[in-house]
């Protein structure tokens, strides 16, 4: 298997780069976009063909290695257009500090005896140097050829990756690392799937960032003169923010995934109405969801789950049998307003419950940011019915939601994530992929746009 061992930036900060790279790529002809959710941003320390069985060993040397470095404050110096042979890629190149090098160098020595092959070469020019570093160690991007960046695109046209940089021309980032990963790339050597995590920024590594710090850490204005957060990154670029985004109950997901963590009922927004949330995989959760909303148990419950594979033992891939059919529109309408209806793959008492035996479940991925947010922190699936109780009215504020839950005795162990007042919008679109397409209920995505999509 291909794998990398990456620093991953702020969860927010890749959120946000790959929806921008992957707004301001519309219309250029590219070869990938990386968009946090197929391909995720990341700083290369070393590319290894490895295998499975060798995972555990590496997992242990990488948690050693870093309990001997400390990182500082990673910080952008330019914006890197690269030109190969019909195509060209654009990037960002990051500060290579002497702690940073350290780090990669010791990465490289102590797991080269794990690699089993030869990183695949995606260039057709490739220096004598490079040449000896692949005989050597499996990849030739290290040592002195080692340059931090975090890749964003590779486009077909190299004047289109021009067109790109002029967009984002003068804009800097900065982040304090907080994770170090063991990741699946493909043959591009971009991320596709994260398989461990290991934490930065904590006692162990030496590394705090300061209150300060974590308070400008983000992305910096064009101009240079001030920093600013990874939600003003939109502003910067010039590109219009997503619709009914609003700053109230962020500060609440923290709170919100330790109920999850303890089995206990999360109300939250999602892009159609307010859901309830438990963890999908605790079986007295899940019963206590059915128990609030006075729901019978042959009623399936649908789920959100992440698609960005930063959970990989709960991703979308472990719980249900995707097919070609899935796979098109997810591409097409996730994150939004769709749920698809799968053949269940994973196994256990609360998926039973949740497909209420009929061995299939509904997967969707919505677009509003704070039910995103919620189950990646989880690093589980999460329950997405509509907080009412069975047959009310869907609710599109935490007050008319409370009224609903009023005379429940279950109400008062409820978390509230209040992404305040939601337009009233259809619930979503469901369709079932089981035996042939058919659509279960239209919402705001219709009947003729997943026929064109499937086209």
């Amino acid at each position: 298997m291909l794998l990398d061992i990456v620093i991953l930036p702020p969860a927010e900060l890749r959120h946000k780069l790959g929806t921008q790279i992957k707004h301001a790529a519309q219309g250029y002809p590219h070869i990938f976009v990386v968009d946090n959710k197929i391909l995720i941003p990341h700083v290369s320390l070393f590319h290894i063909r490895s295998s499975n069985q060798k995972l555990k060993k590496m997992a242990q040397i990488i948690q050693d290695v870093i309990k001997k470095h400390k990182l500082p404050e990673i910080r952008s110096i330019a914006l890197d257009v690269g030109n190969e042979v019909g195509r060209s890629w654009f990037g960002i190149g990051l500060s290579n500090s002497k702690r940073l090098r350290a780090l990669h160098e010791a990465m490289v020595y102590s797991l080269r005896d794990l690699r089993t092959g030869m990183m695949p070469v995606t260039s057709k020019h490739v220096s004598k140097q490079g040449l000896e570093y692949r005989k050597n160690f499996g990849s030739r991007h290290i040592l002195k050829n080692f340059y931090p960046h975090i890749t964003l695109a590779m486009f077909k046209n190299p004047l289109d990756a021009k067109a790109i940089a002029q967009k984002w021309k003068g804009l800097r980032l900065n982040f304090v690392p907080q994770e170090v990963a063991i990741t699946e790339v493909n043959f591009w050597h971009q991320v596709t799937r994260v398989i461990k995590k290991f934490k930065l920024g904590n006692p162990s590594s030496g590394l705090r960032p300061s209150p300060r710090r974590e308070m400008r850490e983000g992305i910096s204005s064009p101009d240079g003169r001030r920093e600013l957060r990874p939600d003003a990154l939109d502003k910067a670029l010039g590109f219009p923010s997503p619709k009914g985004r609003g700053a109230r109950g962020e500060g609440s997901v923290s709170k919100a995934v330790k109920t999850l963590k303890a089995g206990g009922i999360v109300v939250y927004p999602t892009d159609t109405s307010y859901g309830l949330a438990v963890d999908a995989t605790n079986v007295i959760a899940v019963r206590k969801l059915y128990k609030l909303k006075g729901r019978g148990f042959k009623k399936p419950v649908h789920v959100i789950c992440s698609y960005s594979n930063t959970a990989p033992y709960y991703s979308i891939g472990k719980i249900v049998k995707l097919n070609t059919h899935a796979k098109k529109l997810i591409k097409k309408f996730w994150p939004g307003p769709l749920t698809i209806v799968l053949p269940l793959k994973a196994k256990g008492k609360s998926w039973q419950m949740l497909s209420a035996g009929t061995r299939t479940l509904g997967v969707r991925y919505p677009a509003h940011k704070l039910a995103r947010a919620l189950v990646e922190e989880l690093g589980k699936p999460i329950t997405t019915t509509s907080a009412n109780i069975a047959g009310g009215p869907d609710c599109y504020s935490i007050s008319e939601v409370k009224k609903q839950f009023a005379k429940s005795k279950l109400s008062t162990n409820i978390t509230f994530l209040d992404g305040g007042g939601l337009p009233k919008t259809k619930p979503s679109t469901v369709v079932s992929l089981i035996e042939h397409v058919k659509i279960l209920r239209e919402g705001p995505i219709t009947k003729k746009q997943i026929e064109k999509a499937l086209k």
